[in-house]
């Protein structure tokens, strides 16, 4: 180890503790971390600092004109920190976990929302679900990590919300054609009925019209018949009152 790392190193335990303070427990479980503007090993990791720089040696950090150097201060913003187990970390650090954490407790809420639509959306496939099924995928890689950077988070929860505004609007798609099914079924149910009901009607008014028509011809039948009966009353009567002068002419001849 260079005699510069080892005064920082030096220099680190005098200052770290009082100006940025550690937490009280180490890490459990190694994890990662971006640099942001301002951040350095002693902001982040206080006296552990070098633990982290042993942990990150692979990395090259250049000075500002370009050449390579061993100094831990030249980190580079968005430059991806693996922290090992047992690390102890500035309240600075912690805060930034704290942050990545919401972040990704955001996406994947989001991503188990979206992926909740699913159950509802296997009939009917429409182009709208396969956009929301090719974000969704999207946003389940890049949960994977397979895209670097804290920020690939924030990526899968827009990727997510996305897609469940995909799944909305399929969901409100497949709603309108149920819609528009049920109310094609219930059209074709009344118009049926509708015919069935003119054809009852057709059948009710030539029945009547038949009835009718029955009634006036026995009618006509029945007037006829008591114009005979009449007719033939008043034969009868009048021979029976002329019936005297028919015998006197009669009895002439």
């Amino acid at each position: 180890m260079s005699f510069g790392i080892m005064f920082f190193a030096l220099l680190s335990f005098t200052f770290s503790c009082s100006a940025y303070g550690t937490v009280a427990h180490p890490l459990e479980h190694p994890c990662t971390l971006f640099v942001e503007p301002g951040d350095s090993y002693i902001r982040l990791f206080g006296p552990d600092w070098l633990r982290v720089f042993q942990a990150n040696s692979n990395m090259a950090f250049y000075d500002k004109s370009g050449r390579l150097t061993q100094n831990p201060e030249k980190l580079v913003v968005g430059t991806r920190l693996n922290v090992p187990a047992g690390t102890y970390l500035t309240r600075r650090a912690m805060e930034r976990l704290s942050r990545y954490e919401e972040i990704k407790m955001a996406a994947l809420n989001a991503i188990r929302e979206a992926e909740s639509f699913l159950k509802g959306s296997s009939q009917g496939r429409s182009g709208v679900y396969d956009q929301a099924m090719d974000l969704l995928n999207q946003a389940r890689e890049a949960a994977k990590g397979l895209t670097s950077g804290f920020s690939n988070y924030i990526e899968v929860r827009r990727l997510a919300e996305e897609a469940i505004r995909c799944f909305r609007i399929d969901y409100d798609l497949r709603e309108a054609d149920r819609r528009a099914a049920l109310l094609r079924d219930r059209m074709k149910k009344e118009k049926v009925f509708h015919a069935d009901q003119i054809g009852m009607l057709h059948k009710q008014r030539s029945a009547i019209l038949g009835l009718v028509g029955s009634m006036l011809f026995g009618l006509l039948l029945y007037m006829r018949l008591e114009r005979k009966k009449n007719l033939r009353r008043e034969i009868t009567d009048w021979l029976n009152r002329h019936q005297d002068r028919l015998d006197r002419l009669m009895i002439k001849r």
